[in-house]
This record gives structure tokens, C-alpha cells and sequence, in this order.
């Protein structure tokens, strides 16, 4: 699934085909830069993958850890064990992502297929850049699954680095980033439609699954799938945010330089 972004960013933003109908949809809300972007996948993808091998030490520094150190909403997890909702969980994390670029046609009667493509790399490039910061912080923080706070659970994972890589989920992020960033260009392409309430419900109680799943399985804390959560929502929403072409964003901010400093408005 990780190759994916690329290539959609290749066939986007470099390749797009205009055809004679093409030219009669309206201009796009947003505004992408190949040489920009192209960077910021890059660099995004480089740390989402390659950010864990540059883990040297695999071992925890416990094991098996202390349930005691653990908090009252946490503590519980470390008995879970469902073999489904793993699999699930693993589903989920791509089934999503590919329905919400699925459900960028939605716009293609009013936008064209260029701002499809356009959606469609808002959407990985989201993915892609909550992965990255999902993998610098499991690194930094370097906790433990809840089955190592029990002895003799899954033996076969207790040696591996993931094992160390629970805070935060990534599965979580992946999910909210790709449903919030589908949900987010839905809304701006469409602003006076009133499916925009029932988009942004499905696709936040379709990325909520993944969370559950996640610690149904006891492979996560409910905190780690909570900032999950956080984290993949907020960049869902700042990466095409920052996109919008200023003309077309409903806030705007100006700062005027003055004698006696700066005055703004907003």
C-alpha cells in the first residue's frame, strides 16, 4: 500500500490529461505544485519506511513490563487478544483510504478528472505525511505493546522492534487522514451541498473502526489510537488546507505594516 502514493502523485501531477470537455469545468479550489509536493511525498515516504530501520536496538527495556505503570483506561488492553479484529484492523486500514479515493468521482461531473487526480494525491500526500510523523514519534517514544505487560504473550513478536512501536498507532492516523482529507475536499468543492454532514459522519465513524479494531486486537492502548486519531485527523485536514488557493478559502488573514507596528484583519 505504501507505493501507492507515488505512483498517484506521478500520474496527478505530472501526467494529467486535458481534454477538450476538460476545459469547461471550473477552476479547482486547490493548487498543487509538482516540484512542492513531489518533495514532500518523497521525504514523507522516505521516513515512513525507512524511519524503522534505522532502529538498532530491538529489545524492550522491559519485558514483561509492569502493569502498574500503565493508567486505568490502558490497564484493561493487555488481556485483549482477538485474532480477528486484527485482521480486520488490517483491512479497514486499506479499504478506507481506497474508499474515499474512490469517492473523489463524486466531484468529477463538476471538477473534471484533474480534480479528481488533485483529491486523490490530497489524500496520499495526508497519508503519507501522518505517516511519517507517526513513525518519528513511535522511535522517540519507544513503548511497549500491551502484550508485553504479559508474561509469555505472543512469543514469537516479543523480540521484534515492533514490539517497542506502540505509541502512536499508525493504523489509527492512516485511517483519520485519509477519511478526514476525502471529507475536507468534498466540502470545498461542494460547499452548498447538504451531503457534507452525512460525508464527514460516514467517514469519521468508518475511520473510528480502525481504532477499536486496533485495540480489540491488543495491539495498541486506547491512548495510542486516540492520538492516533488526533494526529491522522489534524493532517487530514491541514494538508489541503493548505492547498486552497486564497481566493477561493472562506478565512482570510491580512497584517498591514503601520508606524506603530502591524494591524490585522481577518
Amino acid at each position: 500500500m505504501r507505493w501507492l502514493p507515488s505512483v498517484t502523485l506521478v500520474v496527478a501531477l505530472c501526467g494529467p490529461v486535458h481534454g477538450a470537455g476538460e476545459a469547461r469545468h471550473r477552476a479547482s479550489p486547490f493548487a498543487l505544485d509538482p516540484w512542492v509536493d513531489g518533495t514532500a511525498m518523497a521525504l514523507g515516504l522516505t521516513l515512513w519506511i525507512g524511519a524503522p530501520l534505522m532502529l538498532n536496538d530491538t529489545r524492550a527495556t522491559c519485558d514483561p513490563c509492569d502493569p502498574r505503570e500503565l493508567n486505568a483506561l490502558d490497564r484493561p488492553v493487555i488481556h485483549f487478544r482477538n485474532e480477528r479484529a486484527d485482521t480486520a484492523g488490517d483491512v479497514l486500514v486499506v479499504a478506507i483510504p481506497t474508499l474515499a479515493a474512490a469517492g473523489t468521482l463524486l466531484g468529477k461531473p463538476r471538477w473534471g478528472m484533474s480534480g479528481v487526480a488533485q483529491d486523490v494525491v490530497l489524500i496520499a500526500e495526508s497519508m503519507v505525511l501522518a505517516g511519517a510523523v507517526t513513525q518519528i514519534v513511535k522511535l522517540g517514544v519507544r513503548r511497549a505493546r500491551p502484550y508485553m505487560y504479559e508474561a509469555g504473550a505472543r512469543p514469537d513478536e516479543r523480540g521484534k522492534a515492533g514490539a517497542t512501536l506502540s505509541f502512536f498507532s499508525g493504523h489509527s492516523a492512516s485511517a483519520f487522514s485519509a477519511a478526514t482529507a476525502f471529507a475536507y475536499t468534498f466540502s470545498v468543492r461542494h460547499p452548498r451541498s447538504n451531503l457534507r454532514p452525512l460525508v464527514w459522519l460516514a467517514a469519521l465513524v468508518a475511520a473510528s473502526t480502525v481504532p477499536v479494531m486496533r485495540v480489540a486486537s491488543g495491539e495498541h492502548f486506547w491512548t495510542d489510537v486516540m492520538v492516533g486519531a488526533v494526529v491522522g485527523g489534524g493532517v487530514g485536514i491541514l494538508v489541503p488546507a493548505l492547498h486552497r488557493r486564497a481566493s477561493t478559502s472562506s478565512v482570510r488573514m491580512q497584517l498591514t505594516p503601520t508606524w506603530a507596528g502591524l494591524t490585522g484583519s481577518f
